[in-house]
């Protein structure tokens, strides 16, 4: 199964599933060694032009759908985030339980939901924001 989340409930995760931190780097209060499976995939990250347009850009409804806008570009367009896409579907499809983190705590405006429902559009495969 798919799942997303935010990087707090990494301790509510299953120990066998599949971490994947989709960020440029993992957050800081975030000890990478005391959990197994566990892996920064910084193909899964908007671009750094992205995340810089959106912090400087005031956050409202408005602004998250030109987000979404121009996160369906760098999806269509970044070769690293259709291959790790790819990847991510491949370990659901061998049974693999994927958790897709980041640090947004609201996932409705969130890239994790974008790829979430990208890798369903293009797989058929279901996700679900893990609470």
């Amino acid at each position: 199964m798919l799942y997303t989340t935010h990087h707090l409930r990494l301790d509510d995760i299953p120990e066998d599933a599949i971490k994947l931190i989709i960020m440029r780097f993992p957050p800081k209060e975030v000890n990478m060694l005391k959990y197994d499976k566990i892996h920064v995939v910084a193909g899964l990250s908007p671009s750094n032009e992205l995340i810089n347009w959106y912090n400087t850009t005031y956050k409202t409804y408005d602004d998250w759908r030109e987000y979404e806008k121009k996160f369906a570009i760098e999806i269509q367009n970044r070769e690293d985030m259709n291959r790790d896409i790819e990847k991510v579907a491949k370990l659901v499809e061998r049974g693999n339980d994927v958790f897709l983190i980041c640090c947004e705590k609201n996932y409705n405006k969130c890239h994790r939901m974008l790829l979430g429902n990208e890798i369903k559009k293009r797989y058929g495969i279901e996700w679900q924001e893990y609470k």
